[in-house]
C-alpha cells in the first residue's frame, strides 16, 4: 500500500513539474507580476496534495540526508583506513659493517671501484700519492744493493786475509816445528853425549876396575879354585854314588806306582760295567713308564722320576767311561816315567863318569888357563887405562860442540817465533781494521733494510685493499684529487651474503604505538612506487632511546628503526631488480586501522575535551 501511495505521489509529482507554470511565486525585483493560472481544472486531492509538498531545496536536503543515512554513514562506520607512521632511511647490511680508514694522510690518485660494487679481499679500492716514497724506495734500494756489493768484496778481501793468516800460521807452525826438531835435535845430542860422557866414563872407569879385579880375582881363584877343583871332583865322585844308589831305590818306587794305576783302571771298568748294567735296567724301567703314563695309569711327576733316574744312570755310566779313559791315561803315564826314570837315571850315571872324568881333565887345564889369563888381564888392565884418558879427552869436546850447536838453534827458533808473530800480527791488524769496516757496513745495511721495510710498509698504507669480500656500502672519495688524512673512512663494505635492512628515523611524535613485528610498507626513491609498486616489510628492531636528529625543518627527536625486507629486489616487467646498499627509501609503517566515522568525529572529541572552547 505504501509503495503504491508512493509510486503514485511521484507520478502526480512529475506530471506537475512537467506541466507549463503560468504564474510564479512574488520576488523582490521590480518586475510585473505574471498572471496567476487558474487551478480551478484541477481535482481537490490534487490540490490538497501540491499544497502539502515541501519546496524543491527543502527536498533536496531531505535526499542527501536520506541517502547519507542509508549509504555514507554504514560505510564511514563499517570502513576502515590504515593509520601509518612515515620514517625515512637507506638499506643497510644486517648486523656489522667492514669500516676502512684511512692510515696514512694523502692525495687520491686513483678511485678503483664504485659505491655498490662487488668486491673481493684484497683487490684494489683507492691508491694515494706515492711518488715520492717510490723514489726514496728505489734509492734505498740502489744503496742497499751497493753496500752489499761492497761487503760482498769486503768479506772475499776477509776470506782472503784470514786464508793468509792460516796460511802464515801454518808455515810458522810448520818452520817452528822443523826448528823445533832440530833443538830438540840437537838438545838430544848434547843430552846422548852428556849421557855417554857420563855413561862410558862410569864405563870405561868400570873397564879399568873391571880389569884390576879380574885381575885380583884370577889371582884370587888361581889360589881358592885349586882347591875348588879338587872339592869339585870329590863332588863328582859322590854323586856318581848317589845316583846308583837313587837308581836302586826310585825304580821300586815307580814300579809300585804302575802297579797302583793298574789297580784303579780294574776298579773304573768295574763300576762302568755297573754303571751299564743299572742304565739298561732304567731304561727298561723308562720304558714301561712311558708306557704307563701315555695309557694314564701313572702320573707325570712319577713318570718324571724315573726319567731323571734313568738320566742320572747315563751320567754316572758317562762318569765311569772317563774314569776309565784317565786311569787308562794314567797308567800309561806311569808306565812311559817308569821308561823314562829308566832311560834317563842311566844316563845321569853316565853323565856323571864323564863328569868325573871331564873334572879331572879340567883341573889340569885350569892350572894352565889360569896363569894364562892372568897375564892376559895385567895387558888388559894397561890397556883400559889407556882408552880412558883418551875417552875423557873426546868426549869434553864433543859436548862443547854439542853445546854451541844449541845454542845457535835456540836462537834461531827464538827469532824465527818473533818473525812469524810479528807476521801475523799486522795481518791480524788489517784483518781487525777490515772487521770494523764490515761491522759498520752490516750496521749500515740494517738500517738501509729497516728503511726499505718502513718505506715498504708506508707503500703498501697508499694502497688501500678490501679486507674483505663484498659490496661497496659507502665510498666517500668518488674520484681522483681528494686528500684524506689519518683514521678517515675512505670506505664502508658490506660483507657478502649478509641480508639487507633498511635503517631508518621515525620521529617520537608518529612512534606511541610502534611495536616489534608491525608491517611495514616501503617506496624506494630510485623506483617510484607508481611504476614498481612497493615492498613490504616487518618492524624487527625499535632503538630503546631516541636521539636528536638535524633535518630541513631544524633538530627533531628520532627512533631508529629496523626494518627487514620479505624480499631484496624490485619486481619489474622482466626481471627482478637487485637491491644495493645505500639506496634510500620511505617506509610507512601501519600503526592501526581506524574507521573513517572516529577521523569525522576526533574535531568534536577534541572540543569536548577543550570544554568547547573556542
Amino acid at each position: 500500500m505504501t509503495n503504491t501511495l508512493n509510486g503514485r505521489l511521484k507520478k502526480q509529482l512529475d506530471e506537475i513539474e512537467s506541466a507549463p507554470i503560468n504564474s510564479t511565486p512574488p520576488t523582490l525585483d521590480s518586475t510585473p507580476p505574471t498572471p496567476v493560472i487558474s487551478n480551478d481544472d484541477w481535482s481537490d486531492a490534487t490540490k490538497d496534495l501540491l499544497d502539502s509538498l515541501p519546496r524543491v531545496w527543502t527536498r533536496g536536503m531531505l535526499y542527501f540526508v536520506v541517502t547519507f543515512v542509508s549509504i555514507v554513514l554504514p560505510w564511514a562506520m563499517l570502513s576502515k583506513v590504515d593509520e601509518t607512521g612515515s620514517a625515512r632511511g637507506r638499506l643497510e647490511p644486517f648486523g656489522a659493517t667492514q669500516r676502512l680508514d684511512a692510515p696514512v694522510a694523502g692525495t687520491v690518485t686513483a678511485v678503483r671501484v664504485k659505491e655498490g660494487e662487488t668486491v673481493k679481499a684484497g683487490q684494489l679500492l683507492l691508491e694515494l700519492d706515492s711518488d715520492v716514497l717510490r723514489t726514496d724506495f728505489q734509492q734505498a734500494q740502489n744503496k742497499l744493493e751497493g753496500q752489499q756489493n761492497r761487503l760482498g768484496q769486503l768479506q772475499l778481501l776477509k776470506n782472503q786475509i784470514m786464508l793468509a793468516i792460516s796460511v802464515q800460521e801454518q808455515q810458522n807452525q810448520a818452520q817452528q816445528s822443523e826448528k823445533i826438531a832440530q833443538v830438540n835435535q840437537a838438545q838430544q845430542d848434547l843430552n846422548s853425549k852428556q849421557t855417554a860422557y857420563n855413561f862410558q866414563t862410569e864405563e870405561q872407569r868400570a873397564a879399568v876396575e873391571q880389569a884390576q879385579q879380574n885381575l885380583d880375582a884370577l889371582k884370587k881363584a888361581y889360589n881358592s879354585q885349586t882347591q875348588e877343583k879338587l872339592a869339585a871332583f870329590e863332588q863328582a865322585q859322590q854323586n856318581l854314588d848317589a845316583l846308583k844308589k837313587a837308581y836302586n831305590s826310585q825304580t821300586e818306587e815307580k814300579l809300585a806306582g804302575v802297579g797302583q794305576v793298574q789297580q784303579t783302571l780294574s776298579q773304573s771298568k768295574n763300576a762302568f760295567e755297573f754303571a751299564k748294567i743299572r742304565v739298561k735296567s732304567d731304561q727298561i724301567k723308562f720304558e714301561r713308564y712311558k708306557q704307563a703314563l701315555e695309557e694314564g695309569i701313572i702320573s707325570k711327576d712319577r713318570f718324571n722320576e724315573v726319567e731323571q733316574a734313568l738320566q742320572a744312570s747315563k751320567q754316572a755310566l758317562s762318569s765311569a767311561q772317563s774314569d776309565i779313559s784317565q786311569a787308562e791315561l794314567r797308567l800309561k803315564e806311569q808306565q812311559n816315567h817308569y821308561q823314562n826314570f829308566i832311560h834317563q837315571t842311566q844316563s845321569d850315571i853316565s853323565q856323571a863318569q864323564l863328569r868325573l872324568k871331564e873334572q879331572q881333565s879340567r883341573y889340569q887345564n885350569f892350572i894352565h888357563q889360569t896363569q894364562s889369563d892372568i897375564s892376559q888381564a895385567q895387558l888388559r888392565l894397561k890397556e883400559q887405562q889407556s882408552r880412558y884418558q883418551n875417552f875423557i879427552h873426546q868426549a869434553k869436546s864433543d859436548i862443547s860442540q854439542a853445546q854451541l850447536r844449541l845454542k845457535e838453534q835456540q836462537s834461531a827458533y827464538q827469532s824465527l817465533i818473533q818473525a812469524g808473530k810479528l807476521a801475523v800480527l799486522k795481518t791480524q791488524e788489517q784483518l781487525k781494521d777490515l772487521q770494523t769496516q764490515i761491522t759498520t757496513l752490516q750496521a749500515e745495511i740494517a738500517q738501509i733494510k729497516t728503511q726499505i721495510q718502513s718505506l715498504k710498509l708506508q707503500l703498501e698504507q697508499r694502497v688501500l685493499r678490501a679486507p674483505v669480500s663484498g659490496i661497496i656500502f659507502q665510498l666517500p672519495i668518488q674520484k681522483a684529487g681528494a686528500v684524506v688524512q689519518p683514521s678517515q673512512m675512505v670506505a664502508e663494505i658490506a660483507p657478502q651474503e649478509t641480508p639487507l635492512v633498511l635503517k631508518a628515523q621515525m620521529a617520537t611524535g608518529e612512534s606511541g604505538l610502534l611495536r616489534e613485528g608491525m608491517p611495514v610498507k616501503m617506496k624506494f626513491d630510485a623506483y617510484p612506487f607508481q611504476d614498481y609498486g612497493i615492498l613490504e616489510g616487518r618492524l624487527s628492531k625499535i632503538a630503546p632511546s631516541s636521539k636528536v636528529t638535524e633535518t630541513s625543518q631544524g633538530q627533531i627527536a628520532t627512533y631508529d628503526l629496523e626494518i627487514s625486507l620479505n624480499q631484496t629486489c624490485i619486481p619489474s616487467a622482466n626481471q627482478c631488480i637487485a637491491l644495493t646498499p645505500g639506496q634510500t627509501a620511505t617506509a610507512e609503517v601501519i600503526v592501526r586501522q581506524r574507521r573513517i566515522i572516529d577521523f569525522l568525529l576526533d574535531p568534536f572529541k577534541q572540543l569536548q575535551k577543550g570544554g568547547f572552547k573556542l
